[in-house]
């Protein structure tokens, strides 16, 4: 017969088998940036599991591997959009996310890091830690609540 805490013990290993592993998050992660599944034709799609797996293993975090894919924020493949802001720094992503969430991160027009200390105000850009978003904060236009940004669009066809 088995004891309760041999119950207990098998319920925590069953727990921790479906528990979703660092590629299994990582790839999620890739997924919600895409806004679709990363399972594609890489000869058709430009992209597959096969290649993210391998950037992946090369330590690329998500942002990186999505940005890979579609260059920088100039390239043909992104898109001007428009979010709500409640103040100049206080946002709110198509995606979801929102400051006070998931966050933004200083960056550059091209998505690349930077210390907010150490970049000329105009030149500084936010990238949101969920789906990519560039937004610049300078276009923060406070009598319609919005500011601007470059987001991703679809892969190329």
């Amino acid at each position: 017969m088995i004891e309760s805490t041999d119950h207990q013990y098998i319920g925590m290993l069953e727990s921790a088998a479906v528990a979703p592993d660092k590629w299994q998050q990582w790839v999620t992660d890739v997924e919600r940036l895409l806004g679709h599944t990363a399972d594609g034709d890489h000869r058709r799609d430009g992209y597959s599991l096969d290649g993210f797996y391998d950037l992946w293993k090369r330590g690329l975090g998500p942002v990186e591997a999505v940005h890979g894919l579609w260059g920088t924020p100039g390239a043909a493949r992104r898109q001007d959009c428009e979010i709500r802001a409640t103040a100049a720094d206080d946002w709110d992503c198509r995606c979801g996310n929102r400051s006070d969430l998931d966050g933004f991160s200083a960056c550059d027009a091209h998505g690349r890091d930077r210390d907010p200390a150490d970049t000329d105000q105009a030149d500084l850009r936010y990238r949101c830690d969920r789906c990519a978003l560039i937004v610049n904060p300078t276009t923060y236009d406070p009598n319609r609540g919005t500011v601007r940004g470059i987001a991703p669009t679809s892969p190329p066809a």
